[in-house]
């Protein structure tokens, strides 16, 4: 089903829609994006197996699919300098008296945007995009709206910081 389909980005600024071709277009698309040291298909696992059957088949029917972003790779420096999945850096810890690097986030939102962007592209009102994700993903949706050129139909963060 629909549901089951995924928007993935196959590089930096290539856009893949799987499910669906150019005449069928998603009536909306929420853009979900994964915790530190998670993918975009791991949290897709997860989302499918919480998420009740009644739910996924209202969006399903509703013409609505998720897309998974992963983050690019990058060296973390809260796991010693070794390189995971995750979508900024920190310095020093997680308490809120340490920064972000801003050079990771913006480039993280970058891509976010991008993908938004070639979302719309496809057709997708920016209006019909919600973007959100858990724990980090929810904190690099966050910094990605507040840089997006597109009004969202909604933001979300879920246990974020």
């Amino acid at each position: 089903g629909t549901v089951a389909t995924f928007i993935t980005m196959a590089s930096q600024s290539t856009f893949r829609a799987r499910g669906f071709s150019s005449t069928t277009i998603p009536r909306g698309v929420i853009i979900f994006c994964h915790g530190s040291g998670d993918t975009g298909s791991g949290v897709k696992s997860y989302v499918e197996a919480v998420a009740p059957p009644q739910t996924r088949a209202s969006l399903d029917h509703a013409g609505i699919v998720f897309s998974y972003p992963s983050a690019e790779p990058r060296p973390y420096r809260l796991a010693g300098g070794l390189t995971t999945s995750v979508w900024f850096d920190r310095h020093g810890g997680m308490e809120p008296s340490h920064p972000e690097d801003t050079a990771s986030v913006e480039s993280s939102a970058r891509r976010l945007n991008r993908l938004v962007d070639d979302i719309v592209a496809t057709g997708v009102p920016a209006e019909k995009i919600a973007l959100g994700g858990f724990s980090m993903g929810g904190g690099i949706a966050l910094q990605t709206a507040a840089r997006s050129r597109h009004r969202l139909r909604a933001v979300f963060s879920l246990s974020s910081f």
